[in-house]
């Protein structure tokens, strides 16, 4: 159980390992909020994720003490503010290309007069209309903004995108990576591998923390991040492992079966 809040966590800890959640049943957040995960990152992109999907995973989660991430889909003031009305640890900005483009995004998660997020007078404040003033401005400073590098364009301009004040970390998400060329293939190819290096470097001697969003990992792919420095990890996720926890089942039960077969019980 985290004993720290996850942006205090970013800086103190060698290493934060979490996991992705993709399914809506919240008993998926019960399980894995004991599994010792350190965080988890909820998606709210490409999935059946609701609103009230994500506000009722938060809430088991925020009950087993278990940090979460919400990964948005598009940049959206609605959108953001909706998601950081549920209380999330931390929020990922995608699909962002530009310096402006991430100032533009940050503004959106701080409160004025640091930034445009719209006031709510229920969960924003928790409920406390009085004290609305002082409660905004401690979720300017709680709340983890993470930028999501996720095409060609924001690695190559990730030295303008680092210089974004409140951007507390970064995350490389591989599976979205097209090639400088604009074609979606060869992920590690030599030029998309360059790009990366590139701009973890330069992520690294800024002493900026971040990290990889893997729904899985094949040979030598950790080892990858590993070497250029990467502390974050999300890897796996939910239906992945009801899938490998079943077919690993099934595989072990049919290798018995034969034996089984030979020495039927009486």
């Amino acid at each position: 159980m985290a004993t720290l809040g996850l942006k205090e966590r970013l800086l103190a800890a060698p290493w934060l390992v979490g996991t992705h959640i993709t399914l809506t049943d919240p008993a998926v957040s019960a399980v894995l909020s004991r599994a010792g995960f350190d965080f988890v990152l909820l998606e709210a992109d490409n999935t059946e994720s609701s609103y009230t999907t994500l506000r009722n995973h938060l809430a088991t989660l925020r009950s087993g003490g278990l940090p979460a991430l919400v990964r948005g889909s598009i940049i959206c003031e609605y959108r953001i503010n909706r998601v950081l009305e549920l209380g999330p640890e931390g929020i990922i900005l995608p699909g962002i290309n530009t310096a402006a483009e991430a100032e533009r995004a940050v503004s959106m998660t701080l409160y004025p007069p640091e930034g445009t997020r719209r006031f709510n007078l229920l969960r924003s404040v928790a409920y406390k209309i009085e004290e609305a003033y002082e409660l905004a401005l401690g979720e300017n400073q709680r709340l983890c903004r993470i930028i999501q590098l996720d095409t060609a364009e924001s690695l190559r301009n990730i030295a303008e995108i680092a210089e974004v004040e409140r951007v507390d970390g970064f995350f490389f998400a591989p599976g979205s990576f097209i090639r400088p060329d604009g074609r979606p293939e060869a992920l590690y190819g030599p030029d998309t591998e360059e790009l990366i290096s590139r701009a973890a470097e330069m992520l690294r001697q800024k002493r900026i923390p971040y990290g990889v969003s893997l729904l899985k990992t094949g040979p030598g792919v950790l080892d990858f991040w590993l070497k250029l420095g990467a502390c974050i990890f999300a890897v796996g996720f939910d239906a992945g492992y009801i899938a490998g926890g079943a077919r690993e089942n099934l595989i072990s039960l049919k290798s018995q079966l034969p034996r089984l077969t030979e020495h039927p019980q009486n």
